[in-house]
Order: structure tokens, then sequence, then C-alpha cells
């Protein structure tokens, strides 16, 4: 979501003034801190975060009057949790869920 030149999502980041290549390499480098076993399933699970993350990202789009959900809303809805790692990086960069809206 953080990388291609021309994302949403980048862009909405950019408008709040987080810098998305700067949380990117403080993602990689929490996600290095993992233990290997973690990183190296080739099958991918789906938390009970991550869920609820993507059913408020839901709510979000609904609230917003958007049919369907988008990573803008999945960045509003993290940016909106209290637990995690992704949220506290989202809202140390100053990308909380008012200004992102």
């Amino acid at each position: 979501m953080l990388e291609p030149e021309e994302s949403e999502a980048k862009s909405l980041l950019e408008k709040v003034d987080a810098n998305p290549k700067r949380m990117g390499r403080r993602l990689i480098e929490e996600l290095e801190l993992m233990e290997k076993s973690y990183r190296s399933q080739r099958q991918v699970t789906v938390g009970p975060r991550v869920l609820a993350s993507l059913d408020d990202a839901r709510d979000e789009a609904k609230g917003l009057g958007d049919e369907y959900g988008t990573p803008e809303h999945v960045l509003i809805a993290i940016s909106g949790t209290t637990r995690g790692y992704a949220g506290r990086l989202l809202r140390d960069a100053g990308a909380t869920p008012d200004k992102l809206r």
C-alpha cells in the first residue's frame, strides 16, 4: 500500500504530513524483529485483529457514504486501533482517523 508511487493511500498519508517511506522502513524493521518461524510460514493466516480492522474499514466506508471499502478506509480503521504496531505507527506519524478522513 505504501510503495506504489501513485497510490491513494500514499497520497492520503502525505496530505497529513506522514512520511510513507519512513513508515515503511519502520514497519520492515519491526517485522524483522519477529521470530523467523513467523516470517517464513508459507500459509498466511488472518488473526482476529486483522479481521476487526477489516470490519472497521467496512463500517468506515459505509459511514463515509462509500459502497466499497478501499485501502484508504483500511488506513483510517487501523489508525484508530489502540492495539498493535501498525496503529501506533500511523498515529506516531500524525495519521489519526480524524486527519485521514
